[in-house]
């Protein structure tokens, strides 16, 4: 089963896999880690270091970040460089929740991790959308429809 591990600032992780447990009861194999002011950013890797490999049961691992760049980030770039088998561990930035919801999905139909991260990639292209409300006048509301 692929592992999926959420890093952010704060407690915004635990929102992700909280909101993500409504929809698919209590879900298996994930963690988060929330990076606070007081954290020691030096260390801040090796926790993420660790629970990567608590959750790597040789199916791979994505790491989700709240923001590319960023602290949780750049750490988890270190975590995953001093890894010994890190070529099954995807880091991905700029985490919404319609993307821990394929990953989700895909760790439930068993996907492979490189078509898990297939589909994470192909459905955040697709799924940014702006809807606008449009006061719509109906020109002759009395007109039966052709239906």
């Amino acid at each position: 089963m692929i592992g999926i591990l959420i890093v952010s600032h704060g407690k915004l992780a635990q929102g992700f896999k909280s909101s993500a447990e409504i929809i698919f009861g209590q879900a298996e194999n994930i963690d988060y880690l929330g990076l606070y002011p007081e954290d020691d950013i030096n260390n801040f890797n090796e926790k993420i270091k660790e629970k990567i490999i608590n959750l790597d049961k040789g199916d791979g691992v994505i790491v989700f970040t709240d923001l590319i760049s960023a602290s949780p980030y750049t750490q988890s770039q270190i975590a995953i460089s001093k890894l010994e088998n890190n070529e099954k561990i995807s880091l991905i930035g700029n985490l919404n929740f319609q993307m821990l919801i394929q990953a989700i999905n895909g760790q439930v139909l068993e996907e492979n991790i490189d078509q898990v991260v297939k589909n994470i990639l192909k459905i955040t292209k697709q799924e940014v959308l702006e809807w606008k409300y449009e006061n719509i006048q109906i020109e002759n509301p009395d007109e039966d429809d052709d239906f």
